[in-house]
């Protein structure tokens, strides 16, 4: 089975403006989760879409969205479908008429002016063809991904590794902050720039990105409305702390606010991140996002401290063999040994094993794992021909192993 998870990732250090300071780490950062989905959770590279600096201007950024994600016919609805932004966050003058009109009165900052949240393109506050580039507002986002949540689902995260709140600190800590003041942008630019199909929805001024009841997506931003995003030239401390966090939840079987806990766990007091939408308190990516590994195999158990396994000799089991066991088979969820059991009558293609004496009782549904990538190359090489070659890259019909990548 391939992964049924895309990504769109945008990482952003180097800004066309002169005006706007460079960052240290977000192309790392985004580089960091391309890893994650890569290697993790075994996602296609033709699944990711990877857009950095000068790459991830304003226009690419939301035809990749619509391309990529929306008109893309591998994507079924239901698929997980995460997009993640790392860069400067801003805040610009709304247009009039920009809310609905039950919310035209609301403000925001110290000058009354109701204010609108913006993402920073590479492109962001230059000038061009079509007028000066004023990003990607909350309320084009919101209605992308409502495009999106329209064609494939509501299976969607969107991680913001920004901030919408300027550094009031000294000069030196602004340096890392992922935040930039509007110099040149208008609100006509707001308005000329808006995705066409936000220009059908009114918009509520209180959420900006952060809907708390969404229903096209689910949303993690890197801190507050009224906070600070930091960084350090090893990384954005939210996408630092996601990165360690994910590896040791067992995703699966966790929620998206249960992630953002233990996200926020792992990250100073002065930065606090949070998360929104209908589905904060339903699994992580719906749980399609995890496929099973190979290297793990049903214990059946028997009886009194007896399990059998369905590999054998031919996988290079021998008697007096010790084996993990772990509690489920799954890619990218963490998954600790919970004991370990000991080889005990072999046959070709199955065996016979006891619990060790130092292992508690073993829950009922448990795997044991094939340790080493020469045991599996082994057993790939034995049983792949006779059992029809039944594992191929990409899901298509082949002869390599999608676990390990031996060739038979």
């Amino acid at each position: 089975m391939t992964s049924r998870v895309f990504a769109l990732i945008v990482g952003i250090d180097s800004y066309k403006s002169g005006n706007i300071w460079n960052l240290l780490s977000c192309v790392d950062d985004a580089k960091r989760i391309k890893h994650w989905l890569r290697h993790k959770l075994v996602v296609p590279e033709d699944h990711i879409c990877m857009l950095l600096d000068e790459a991830a201007t304003k226009y690419t950024i939301e035809e990749s969205i619509k391309k990529h994600l929306v008109n893309n016919p591998e994507i079924q609805p239901g698929d997980a479908i995460v997009v993640y932004f790392a860069g400067h966050g801003s805040t610009a003058e709304a247009p009039v008429g920009w809310f609905s009109a039950d919310h035209d009165t609301k403000t925001e900052g110290d000058s009354g002016t109701p204010r609108v949240n913006l993402l920073c393109t590479y492109d962001y506050d230059t000038a061009s063809p079509a007028g000066r580039v004023a990003g990607i507002s909350d309320r084009s986002i919101n209605a992308l991904l409502g495009d999106v949540a329209a064609a494939k689902g509501d299976n969607i995260l969107l991680i913001l590794d920004c901030s919408f709140a300027a550094d009031d600190s000294s000069t030196r800590n602004r340096r890392f902050t992922r935040f930039t003041t509007s110099q040149r942008v208008q609100p006509h630019d707001l308005s000329s720039g808006l995705w066409h199909s936000a220009r059908e929805k009114d918009f509520d001024p209180t959420s900006g990105f952060c809907h708390p009841s969404s229903t096209t997506h689910t949303l993690f931003c890197a801190s507050q409305h009224n906070r600070n995003t930091r960084e350090s030239k090893d990384g954005g401390r939210f996408t630092t702390a996601f990165i360690e966090a994910v590896g040791q939840l067992p995703l699966h079987r966790v929620s998206y606010d249960v992630v953002l806990e233990k996200t926020a766990s792992l990250m100073p007091l002065d930065q606090r991140p949070f998360c929104a939408g209908r589905k904060k308190h339903e699994y992580f990516l719906d749980t399609v996002a995890f496929l099973s590994c190979h290297q793990f195999v049903q214990l059946d158990y028997l009886d009194g401290n007896l399990y059998r396994l369905g590999l054998g000799s031919l996988s290079s089991l021998d008697r007096g063999s010790k084996l993990t066991v772990h509690m489920h088979n799954l890619h990218g969820s963490a998954n600790p040994p919970v004991g370990t059991v000991v080889v005990q009558d072999v046959h070709p293609l199955w065996c016979l094993a006891r619990r060790d004496d130092k292992t508690a009782e073993i829950p009922r549904g448990c795997y044991a794992k094939i340790e080493g990538n020469k045991i599996h190359r082994r057993f790939c090489r034995s049983l792949l021909p006779m059992l029809g070659k039944l594992r191929y890259n990409a899901g298509r019909w082949g002869s390599t192993c999608f676990c390990c990548s031996t060739k038979t």
